[in-house]
């Protein structure tokens, strides 16, 4: 799975504009928007799955609209099932965390809210 294709599936999922790995440098421009991540952590590989960790991070001016926003996407993505993020088959999804949790505020005064998951995926399509 690249980075690329994960965001254009969650371009599909959500109206917010996405963005790989961060923000825009630009002060201001896309007050609501969202970042998506590989986090690295190393899991073995079973049966031809292998775990990938992901972690969406959502922001906006103000907390509701943000947390909001990722609990959209937490129920999405929870307990999600067999779907396809560009060549690689998702098995199964399971969230991190129960809820969206807030991560702090950016040097914009943002309000940031995160989704941490766990894709179990075929590796064969790898």
């Amino acid at each position: 799975m690249k980075i690329t294709e994960l965001v254009e599936y969650l371009e599909t999922v959500t109206t917010l504009p996405v963005f790989p790995l961060a923000f825009p440098a630009a002060e201001g421009q896309y007050p609501e928007a969202m970042v998506v991540q590989f986090l690295s952590s190393y899991t073995k590989s079973k049966a031809g799955t292998q775990k990938v960790n992901i972690q969406m991070i959502v922001r906006s001016n103000h907390p509701e609209p943000a947390e909001e926003y990722a609990l959209q996407l937490a129920k999405h993505f929870d307990m999600r099932t067999n779907f396809n993020v560009g060549k690689t088959h998702v098995i199964f999804c399971d969230l991190r965390t129960p809820f969206p949790l807030f991560v702090g505020r950016d040097n914009a005064e943002h309000y940031r809210y995160s989704v941490t998951m766990n894709f179990l995926v075929d590796k064969t399509e790898l």
